[in-house]
């Protein structure tokens, strides 16, 4: 290594070094004192604590401006305020004289009570404020805090925004506002509407009775029994969704989306792997770049793709649609009316007992029907410029007709389900389905 990338590499180790102490308050950042690039230090713990009087008050505002927050709803109708202040100095007279300027503030405003500290954001950062506050639980709580962890336990609602820190929501009874960034987010059992913005963390979001909306950047997001319908922006953002009752809308990119027991789903991606494993309602998705995996679907499907691969499995509804490019579509043990247009790929069908009749094909397209045992429908398949494989028994009637290669079979069995495919360039294949060994 050269001497200059050596002392380059040295610069950079201890500017991370640096800025992760002034991240977390292990140095002051403060021109004005003495203690200007202050490294270390010992830790000394303070405590203030206050019980005020709020009888007559539903509203708490919580402010931090560097620290923690631990706010726990109970059946008391007393308030109890903990204030913990941390200081890294290199003795304990100087953490004293810090400690002077930091008081608890508690104080009424418009019919609400304040909370928060007589701190200074603009000095330095050798302190951290760390809150636990007991409330009624059926109190309305608005958060404001910033490089450190928010949990809440019990509140008839609440707001919370944390700037850089975990938040940890469990047991709101009516609506949920939460904005945070790079750091988790876990919401568990909230009564009524809920939303959340976050980027760059994970997220977890289980036990919604109201509408959930999210909007997520750079992470993953994990949803599990919610109530209502759910409605998730989700760029860059892995998501999972299991036992959704209402309509679940969701937009992605370049992550992967999977659902599990879900009901109706309208889903959008861009290079996004999408798997939907047993949904009860109809089933939208539109997809670029990336494969399409669905089974035990109930629901109308609609798929619209481009450079992207289908396989549905076990799909009983009264419509699907399909029109994708480049990739297979293949649909195992289905039934409904089924329109499939693919340009260059392969399609396979294998279909349950028709219930409603089957239109498949497309330019440069290869398709491959395994017959349904012992059941006979009207059958026409067209060829432009490619040929027609009949591997079944029964004999079928051919023709030519507008520079087509036209085969026909079963035609008199009238008023039942019926069976076209079309390729240009392409060949059309008709197999009998295998038989199932014991």
């Amino acid at each position: 290594m050269r001497g200059k990338e050596f002392v380059l590499l040295v610069l950079i180790i201890c500017a991370g070094v640096f800025f992760h102490h002034v991240q977390t308050g292990r140095i002051g950042w403060d021109w004005d004192s003495e203690d200007v690039f202050f490294f270390g230090g010992e830790e000394f713990t303070r405590t203030e604590t206050m019980d005020p009087d709020t009888s007559e008050i539903s509203l708490f505002k919580i402010d931090n401006p560097s620290g923690s927050m631990e706010i726990q709803g109970s059946d008391d109708t007393r308030v109890h305020i903990t204030l913990e202040k941390k200081i890294w100095s290199r003795d304990e007279k100087r953490a004293d004289e810090i400690e002077k300027n930091i008081r608890l503030i508690v104080r009424e405003e418009g019919g609400a009570l304040f909370i928060g500290t007589s701190r200074n954001e603009d000095r330095g950062r050798r302190l951290r404020t760390h809150f636990r506050i007991q409330v009624p639980h059926t109190s309305r709580i608005e958060i404001k805090n910033a490089n450190g962890p928010v949990k809440l336990t019990r509140a008839g609602s609440a707001h919370i925004y944390n700037r850089n820190g975990s938040v940890t929501v469990v047991d709101i009874a009516g609506d949920l506002t939460v904005e945070s960034s790079y750091a988790d987010v876990d919401v568990q059992d909230v009564g009524g509407r809920c939303q959340i913005d976050s980027h760059n963390c994970a997220m977890t979001v289980k036990s919604i009775q109201g509408p959930l909306q999210i909007h997520h950047r750079y992470g993953k997001i994990r949803v599990e029994d919610a109530a209502a319908g759910v409605l998730i922006d989700g760029s860059h953002s892995e998501i999972f969704g299991r036992r959704i009752r209402g309509r679940i809308e969701a937009e992605s990119s370049y992550r992967s989306i999977r659902l599990f027991d879900v009901a109706d789903i309208a889903l959008t991606g861009s290079n996004c792997p999408i798997e939907v494993d047993e949904a009860t309602g109809e089933c939208r998705i539109h997809n670029t770049y990336a494969n399409i995996n669905l089974s035990r679907i109930q629901g109308s499907v609609t798929i619209k793709g481009k450079n992207t691969g289908i396989l549905g499995r076990e799909i009983t509804a009264g419509t699907i649609t399909i029109s994708s490019t480049y990739k297979k579509t293949e649909l195992i043990r289905f039934s409904g009316l089924t329109d499939i247009h693919l340009e260059n790929g392969d399609i396979l069908l294998t279909p349950s007992p028709l219930t409603h009749s089957i239109e498949a094909g497309g330019d440069y397209t290869n398709i491959v029907l395994i017959w349904p045992e012992g059941a006979r429908y009207p059958f026409e398949a067209r060829a432009g410029l490619g040929d027609i494989h009949w591997e079944m028994d029964d004999p079928v009637t051919t023709e030519e007709k507008n520079g087509l290669s036209i085969v026909k079979a079963y035609a008199d069995e009238t008023g039942r389900p019926s069976i076209l495919l079309e390729s240009k360039y392409g060949t059309i294949t008709v197999k009998k389905e295998a038989v199932r060994q014991p």
